[in-house]
Protein backbone atom coordinates (compact mmCIF):
# COMPACT_ATOMS: atom_id res chain seq x y z
CA UNK A 1 0.00 0.00 0.00
CA UNK A 2 2.76 2.37 0.74
CA UNK A 3 4.75 1.77 -2.46
CA UNK A 4 1.56 2.54 -4.61
CA UNK A 5 0.79 5.99 -2.85
CA UNK A 6 4.15 6.94 -3.50
CA UNK A 7 3.42 5.86 -7.06
CA UNK A 8 0.32 7.89 -7.34
CA UNK A 9 2.45 11.07 -5.36
CA UNK A 10 4.96 11.04 -7.86
CA UNK A 11 2.07 11.28 -10.95
CA UNK A 12 0.78 13.82 -9.56
CA UNK A 13 3.48 16.34 -10.23
CA UNK A 14 3.22 15.50 -14.25
CA UNK A 15 -0.84 15.68 -14.04
CA UNK A 16 -0.42 19.09 -12.81
CA UNK A 17 2.10 20.08 -15.34
CA UNK A 18 -0.33 18.84 -18.33
CA UNK A 19 -3.20 20.35 -16.53
CA UNK A 20 -1.38 23.97 -16.55
CA UNK A 21 -0.12 23.65 -20.19
CA UNK A 22 -3.55 22.80 -21.33
CA UNK A 23 -4.79 26.31 -19.75
CA UNK A 24 -1.87 28.02 -20.90
CA UNK A 25 -2.90 26.39 -24.44
CA UNK A 26 -6.38 27.77 -24.07
CA UNK A 27 -5.76 31.24 -23.11
CA UNK A 28 -3.24 31.67 -26.05
CA UNK A 29 -5.65 30.06 -28.47
CA UNK A 30 -8.44 32.47 -27.10
CA UNK A 31 -6.55 35.52 -27.24
CA UNK A 32 -5.50 34.39 -30.84
CA UNK A 33 -8.96 34.35 -31.58
CA UNK A 34 -10.11 37.81 -29.93
CA UNK A 35 -7.46 39.43 -31.45
CA UNK A 36 -8.33 38.04 -34.77
CA UNK A 37 -12.39 38.74 -34.29
CA UNK A 38 -11.01 42.28 -33.14
CA UNK A 39 -9.14 42.56 -36.27
CA UNK A 40 -11.58 41.78 -38.64
CA UNK A 41 -14.16 43.80 -36.96
CA UNK A 42 -11.98 46.77 -37.37
CA UNK A 43 -11.21 45.78 -40.83
CA UNK A 44 -14.73 45.74 -41.73
CA UNK A 45 -15.23 49.30 -40.48
CA UNK A 46 -13.08 50.19 -42.53
CA UNK A 47 -14.39 48.78 -45.58
CA UNK A 48 -17.89 50.20 -44.67
CA UNK A 49 -16.51 53.33 -44.10
CA UNK A 50 -14.73 53.56 -47.38
CA UNK A 51 -18.02 52.54 -49.68
CA UNK A 52 -19.49 55.39 -48.39
CA UNK A 53 -20.68 57.79 -50.93
CA UNK A 54 -22.90 61.03 -50.54
CA UNK A 55 -22.12 63.34 -53.28
CA UNK A 56 -24.07 66.57 -55.44
CA UNK A 57 -24.32 68.09 -58.14
CA UNK A 58 -23.62 71.52 -56.86
CA UNK A 59 -22.65 70.74 -53.04
CA UNK A 60 -18.89 69.73 -52.44
CA UNK A 61 -17.11 68.98 -49.09
CA UNK A 62 -14.66 71.55 -48.45
CA UNK A 63 -12.14 71.83 -45.46
CA UNK A 64 -12.54 75.96 -45.94
CA UNK A 65 -14.77 78.14 -48.39
CA UNK A 66 -16.83 75.79 -50.14
CA UNK A 67 -17.96 76.85 -53.93
CA UNK A 68 -19.76 80.15 -55.10
CA UNK A 69 -22.59 80.35 -57.99
CA UNK A 70 -24.15 83.26 -59.26
CA UNK A 71 -27.90 83.13 -59.61
CA UNK A 72 -30.54 85.62 -61.38
CA UNK A 73 -31.76 87.86 -58.40
CA UNK A 74 -35.32 87.28 -60.27
CA UNK A 75 -35.61 83.35 -59.40
CA UNK A 76 -38.11 82.93 -57.01
CA UNK A 77 -36.11 79.11 -56.24
CA UNK A 78 -33.22 76.75 -57.22
CA UNK A 79 -32.78 73.27 -57.31
CA UNK A 80 -30.02 71.05 -55.63
CA UNK A 81 -29.54 67.22 -56.15
CA UNK A 82 -28.16 64.72 -53.74
CA UNK A 83 -26.75 61.24 -54.78
CA UNK A 84 -25.74 58.58 -52.76
CA UNK A 85 -23.06 57.31 -55.51
CA UNK A 86 -19.73 58.56 -56.75
CA UNK A 87 -20.88 56.57 -60.34
CA UNK A 88 -23.09 53.49 -61.20
CA UNK A 89 -19.96 51.30 -59.59
CA UNK A 90 -19.90 52.61 -56.27
CA UNK A 91 -23.16 52.99 -54.69
CA UNK A 92 -23.92 53.33 -50.91
CA UNK A 93 -25.23 50.41 -49.44
CA UNK A 94 -27.30 51.78 -45.85
CA UNK A 95 -29.87 54.32 -45.97
CA UNK A 96 -28.12 57.88 -45.75
CA UNK A 97 -30.14 60.42 -43.47
CA UNK A 98 -29.59 64.01 -43.82
CA UNK A 99 -29.99 67.86 -42.50
CA UNK A 100 -30.74 70.76 -44.68
CA UNK A 101 -29.74 74.36 -43.24
CA UNK A 102 -29.75 77.47 -45.57
CA UNK A 103 -28.82 80.82 -44.76
CA UNK A 104 -30.31 83.85 -46.30
CA UNK A 105 -33.51 81.78 -47.33
CA UNK A 106 -35.40 78.41 -47.15
CA UNK A 107 -35.69 74.80 -48.31
CA UNK A 108 -38.61 72.60 -48.86
CA UNK A 109 -37.52 70.52 -46.61
CA UNK A 110 -35.01 70.18 -43.28
CA UNK A 111 -34.10 66.78 -43.42
CA UNK A 112 -34.26 63.75 -45.77
CA UNK A 113 -33.24 60.08 -46.24
CA UNK A 114 -31.81 58.24 -49.43
CA UNK A 115 -32.50 54.42 -49.71
CA UNK A 116 -29.26 52.79 -49.65
CA UNK A 117 -28.13 50.00 -51.92
CA UNK A 118 -29.07 51.03 -55.71
CA UNK A 119 -28.39 54.41 -56.85
CA UNK A 120 -30.81 57.71 -55.62
CA UNK A 121 -31.45 60.73 -55.38
CA UNK A 122 -32.89 63.34 -53.56
CA UNK A 123 -33.86 66.98 -54.94
CA UNK A 124 -33.82 69.94 -52.41
CA UNK A 125 -35.60 73.18 -53.80
CA UNK A 126 -34.10 76.16 -52.12
CA UNK A 127 -36.21 79.50 -51.99
CA UNK A 128 -33.71 82.51 -51.48
CA UNK A 129 -35.28 85.01 -48.74
CA UNK A 130 -37.67 87.52 -50.49
CA UNK A 131 -35.90 90.72 -51.58
CA UNK A 132 -32.41 88.84 -50.55
CA UNK A 133 -29.43 90.25 -50.99
CA UNK A 134 -26.18 89.18 -51.11
CA UNK A 135 -25.42 85.43 -50.44
CA UNK A 136 -27.64 82.16 -49.88
CA UNK A 137 -25.66 79.27 -48.14
CA UNK A 138 -26.73 76.05 -47.82
CA UNK A 139 -25.39 73.35 -45.96
CA UNK A 140 -25.99 69.88 -46.04
CA UNK A 141 -24.86 67.17 -42.96
CA UNK A 142 -25.51 63.20 -43.24
CA UNK A 143 -26.57 61.83 -39.60
CA UNK A 144 -26.24 57.94 -40.50
CA UNK A 145 -24.34 56.04 -41.29
CA UNK A 146 -21.48 58.44 -41.63
CA UNK A 147 -20.75 62.28 -40.97
CA UNK A 148 -20.35 64.45 -43.96
CA UNK A 149 -20.89 68.13 -44.88
CA UNK A 150 -21.99 69.24 -48.47
CA UNK A 151 -21.96 73.16 -48.81
CA UNK A 152 -22.06 75.73 -51.20
CA UNK A 153 -22.76 79.65 -51.70
CA UNK A 154 -25.26 81.00 -54.33
CA UNK A 155 -24.43 84.74 -54.84
CA UNK A 156 -27.55 86.59 -56.14
CA UNK A 157 -26.18 88.59 -59.55
CA UNK A 158 -27.04 89.12 -62.98
CA UNK A 159 -26.21 87.43 -66.02
CA UNK A 160 -24.86 83.79 -67.33
CA UNK A 161 -21.92 82.54 -66.43
CA UNK A 162 -20.01 79.09 -66.34
CA UNK A 163 -17.02 77.34 -63.98
CA UNK A 164 -15.50 74.49 -64.22
CA UNK A 165 -13.95 72.57 -61.25
CA UNK A 166 -11.00 70.30 -62.31
CA UNK A 167 -7.37 69.13 -61.19
CA UNK A 168 -4.80 67.87 -62.73
CA UNK A 169 -4.78 64.33 -61.93
CA UNK A 170 -8.45 64.07 -61.94
CA UNK A 171 -10.33 62.09 -64.74
CA UNK A 172 -13.40 64.31 -64.57
CA UNK A 173 -14.51 67.99 -64.24
CA UNK A 174 -17.52 69.48 -63.20
CA UNK A 175 -19.19 72.27 -65.68
CA UNK A 176 -21.61 74.57 -63.70
CA UNK A 177 -23.51 76.75 -65.90
CA UNK A 178 -25.65 79.73 -64.50
CA UNK A 179 -28.23 80.21 -66.94
CA UNK A 180 -30.44 83.28 -65.87
CA UNK A 181 -32.01 83.43 -69.40
CA UNK A 182 -35.17 81.99 -70.60
CA UNK A 183 -35.11 78.54 -72.02
CA UNK A 184 -32.60 78.44 -75.02
CA UNK A 185 -29.79 76.23 -76.58
CA UNK A 186 -26.45 76.61 -75.55
CA UNK A 187 -23.52 75.34 -77.78
CA UNK A 188 -20.62 73.47 -76.37
CA UNK A 189 -17.30 73.65 -77.66
CA UNK A 190 -14.89 70.74 -75.96
CA UNK A 191 -10.86 70.06 -75.97
CA UNK A 192 -10.28 67.14 -77.67
CA UNK A 193 -10.39 63.77 -75.68
CA UNK A 194 -12.75 65.38 -73.28
CA UNK A 195 -16.43 64.25 -73.52
CA UNK A 196 -19.64 65.25 -71.28
CA UNK A 197 -20.96 62.17 -69.43
CA UNK A 198 -23.85 60.73 -71.59
CA UNK A 199 -26.19 60.06 -68.59
CA UNK A 200 -27.08 63.61 -68.71
CA UNK A 201 -30.09 63.78 -70.79
CA UNK A 202 -29.82 67.63 -71.60
CA UNK A 203 -26.83 67.06 -73.71
CA UNK A 204 -26.84 66.21 -76.92
CA UNK A 205 -24.01 65.60 -80.28
CA UNK A 206 -24.17 67.92 -82.39
CA UNK A 207 -21.30 67.94 -85.33
CA UNK A 208 -17.88 67.94 -83.90
CA UNK A 209 -19.75 69.96 -80.63
CA UNK A 210 -22.48 69.30 -78.12
CA UNK A 211 -25.68 71.35 -77.45
CA UNK A 212 -26.98 71.85 -73.86
CA UNK A 213 -30.95 72.43 -73.72
CA UNK A 214 -31.47 75.02 -70.44
CA UNK A 215 -35.11 75.41 -69.60
CA UNK A 216 -34.16 79.00 -68.23
CA UNK A 217 -33.28 80.50 -65.26
CA UNK A 218 -31.46 77.84 -63.01
CA UNK A 219 -27.95 76.21 -62.55
CA UNK A 220 -27.04 73.09 -64.25
CA UNK A 221 -23.84 70.97 -63.92
CA UNK A 222 -22.50 68.58 -66.48
CA UNK A 223 -19.80 66.16 -65.58
CA UNK A 224 -17.10 66.07 -68.62
CA UNK A 225 -14.69 63.15 -69.07
CA UNK A 226 -11.29 63.55 -69.60
CA UNK A 227 -9.05 61.41 -71.57
CA UNK A 228 -5.34 62.90 -70.44
CA UNK A 229 -5.98 63.12 -66.44
CA UNK A 230 -3.15 65.87 -66.76
CA UNK A 231 -5.20 68.45 -68.21
CA UNK A 232 -6.46 71.28 -66.18
CA UNK A 233 -10.05 72.71 -67.31
CA UNK A 234 -10.11 74.68 -64.34
CA UNK A 235 -12.33 78.42 -64.86
CA UNK A 236 -13.97 80.78 -62.45
CA UNK A 237 -16.98 82.79 -63.63
CA UNK A 238 -17.49 83.06 -67.10
CA UNK A 239 -19.89 85.24 -69.29
CA UNK A 240 -21.41 83.82 -71.97
CA UNK A 241 -24.24 84.29 -73.76
CA UNK A 242 -25.52 81.39 -75.97
CA UNK A 243 -21.76 79.35 -76.47
CA UNK A 244 -19.30 78.24 -74.19
CA UNK A 245 -16.35 77.60 -76.03
CA UNK A 246 -13.53 75.48 -73.76
CA UNK A 247 -11.52 74.03 -76.27
CA UNK A 248 -10.28 78.18 -76.84
CA UNK A 249 -10.68 79.51 -73.32
CA UNK A 250 -13.71 81.15 -73.75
Amino acid sequence: MKKRDRRKKKRLPGILILLVLTEIIVLVFAGYTAARYVLQKKEMTVAEASEFYFTSDLLRETTGDGPVYYIDPQNARFQIMLYNSADSQRVTSAEIAYTVKVTNGAADKTEGTIKGGIAGSSPITVIPAKDAEGTVEVTVTTTKPYAMTLSAAFTLALGNQYSIEDAEGNIAAVLTMNCTDDAKTVKLSLPEGVIPDNTNDRVEKEGEDYRFQSSGHEVYSIVLLKKDSGMNLSKSFIPFADEINIGNGS
